[in-house]
């Protein structure tokens, strides 16, 4: 679900996205030593978040761009059948919780265009799925 905006003769524009999703069936990586992987499957995940996006136009060819997201990706259910072991409630693996950006462009009207952009990841909340088995 989600909405554009326009505002100002089309001098700044909004866009809001909001999203749930559900996954069954979702494949997740796992570290076994040094150089293996194993696929498992987690039964049931969620995910919910949204993502905010701001352009502004105060002069021709300059844009002044911001945008921010937030996602809590989350195990609903996921059983490691072979070990027994539970992750529901778990964070999903290399999801950051939150995004940010901002950015400054100008086009010349005979073509010539500059950018400076900044990003910002927050830490993904893990990088291995056995971080925080819960209990049977």
């Amino acid at each position: 679900m989600g909405a554009k905006s326009e505002w100002l003769d089309g001098r700044m524009i909004a866009n809001l996205a909001l999203y749930y999703i559900l996954v069954d069936d979702f494949q997740v990586t796992r570290r076994v030593g040094l150089t293996s992987f194993t696929v498992l499957n987690a039964q049931a995940v969620t995910s919910r978040g949204l993502d905010l996006d701001v352009v502004a136009r105060p002069l021709e060819g300059l844009d002044l761009i911001a945008g921010l997201g937030y996602i809590d990706a989350r195990f609903d259910r996921f059983r490691v059948a072979r070990t027994s072991e539970r992750f529901d409630g778990n964070d999903i693996q290399l999801v950051p919780p939150y995004t940010f950006s901002v950015a400054m462009q100008y086009r010349h009207r005979h073509g010539g265009f500059a950018r400076v952009e900044y990003q910002a990841t927050a830490s993904s909340r893990t990088t291995r799925v056995d971080r925080r088995p819960t209990s049977c």
